[in-house]
């Protein structure tokens, strides 16, 4: 076990930004090109969506590391798409991964290993029984129809949010079949992971992975994937709200359901 959190997995609501000194502040630590993107979104939700997930890591990232501003930090995209710190910084080892559903917004930022973070509001409606039977296992489906009606809503979605934290942490996206990336529960709080044979695009699930399913509030999932050469356990998780720069704010609590356990 490690001294230190290895991993931090932070969230926050866009409501932060209903404050207009706090907006006017975290703008001011965007980059030119991030500012022009800011001003691209046509919906205000999306708007604040990108503007809280880049203060957030900005602020994170400062947190880390005193000597750096939020604003001096510096960013571009890989070939998916994905941001990253500039080879400035290369030698900090930090990866980081961000979500964001309806008004809420998650982080995980780590050192040195991969990390794929994902968070889902049930409220979505694309969330129901027909997407799952489209892509997922059939043994996914068949634990989802053996729960109760007002319970499956709730495992579909906290499936997809496993699977797509895993598939950011490969770096893969949604473009491979999510069929073949099946996940099981069993026991109180324990979560298993198969991969099929014949996915040739994925670098395959190791004893030192780490998977672990979250509930915030009354109707988001969390789920975060940690790709590691060591084995790590919950406790290297620090798992926070981010009030922003203020201490006053409403708590969001954010209970861990299950985590793949250390004898797989």
């Amino acid at each position: 076990m490690l001294s230190e959190p290895l991993v931090q997995l932070n969230y926050a609501s866009i409501n932060l930004l209903e404050d207009p000194d706090f907006r006017k502040r975290v703008i001011a630590w965007l980059s030119r090109t991030e500012r022009q993107r800011l001003k691209q979104f046509r919906q205000p939700q999306q708007a604040d969506q990108y503007l809280l997930a880049r203060a957030m890591l900005r602020y994170q990232l400062s947190q880390k590391h005193p000597d750096i501003l939020p604003q001096q930090w510096q960013f571009e995209v890989d070939a998916q798409g994905k941001p990253q710190l500039t080879p400035l910084f290369s030698h900090l080892n930090i990866h980081f991964n961000f979500s964001h559903s309806e008004d809420m917004v998650a982080l995980a930022i780590s050192d040195g290993v991969v990390v794929g973070a994902d968070i889902e509001a049930d409220t979505r409606p694309v969330f129901n029984m027909a997407l799952a039977q489209r892509y997922f296992a059939d043994s996914e489906i068949h634990w989802l129809q053996s729960l109760p009606v007002e319970q499956q809503l709730p495992g579909i979605v906290q499936l997809w949010t496993l699977k797509e934290s895993y598939l950011k942490a490969e770096g893969l996206g949604l473009r491979v079949p999510l069929r073949k990336l099946v996940f099981s529960f069993s026991g109180a709080r324990v979560l298993s992971l198969e991969l099929s044979s014949d996915w040739d695009d994925i670098k395959g699930f190791k004893k030192t992975d780490f998977c672990a399913l979250y509930r915030l509030g009354t109707n988001y999932s969390l789920a975060l994937t940690v790709k590691a050469d060591c084995r790590i356990s919950e406790s290297d998780v620090k798992v926070e709200q981010w009030c922003g720069l203020r201490q006053d704010i409403q708590h969001q609590y954010c209970q861990l359901l299950r985590t793949t356990s250390v004898e797989n």
